[in-house]
């Protein structure tokens, strides 16, 4: 009884740590890593059939845009999509052979 106090500490701060796995990075974005990749999937004309996995979906705080990669299979053969802080799609980029650099 006497590391109850202890071990709820523990826990809240486990919790609290856990609840920010999906969050935007800055407090300036105000959409989620979550919500990027469903605008990509729901953008993206080969989605489920082609392009079925999403293989990242990174912040890029220099740029201020949210990259999404959707692949089919092999990995070989896919489209990124950029997707800005407010939920537009910015560009896209077609993906053939070896993955191009963000």
């Amino acid at each position: 009884m006497r590391f109850a106090p202890a071990l709820i500490l523990a826990c809240c701060v486990f919790l609290a740590a856990r609840a920010d796995d999906n969050a935007a990075p800055d407090a300036n974005n105000p959409i989620t890593r979550a919500f990027a990749i469903s605008v990509a999937k729901s953008r993206c004309p080969e989605y489920p059939d082609r392009f079925g996995f999403v293989d990242k979906a990174e912040w890029i705080p220099g740029k201020g845009y949210w990259v999404v990669q959707l692949d089919d299979r092999s990995g070989d053969h896919g489209r990124i999509y950029y997707i800005d802080r407010t939920g537009k799609v910015v560009g896209t980029k077609e993906i053939n052979g070896t993955p191009p650099k963000v």
